[in-house]
């Protein structure tokens, strides 16, 4: 990945980490509070391998859709 993707990245962490962090905050029951640091690093991290495939102008609703799945992976792993 070049520079390009870093700046991409980065500034994707910056804009939407808040809203990530807000929609998993929500949704966090059973988990902890604890866990909700856990869970917005796990979805930057899908963000990072998958950064290709994040659609220009639509980047939160389809970072949303990764966090939905950390979470729900996250809650599988809990019981």
């Amino acid at each position: 990945m070049g520079s390009q993707d870093e700046d991409r990245f980065n500034r994707l962490v910056r804009e939407q980490t808040p809203a990530v962090g807000n929609y998993l905050r929500r949704r966090l029951y059973p988990l902890t509070s604890s866990d909700l640091d856990d869970l917005v690093e796990e979805t930057m991290l899908v963000v990072w391998r998958r950064l290709n495939d994040v659609p220009l102008g639509s980047e939160l609703p389809w970072m949303l859709g990764v966090a939905r799945n950390v979470l729900r992976n996250a809650r599988r792993t809990k019981n």
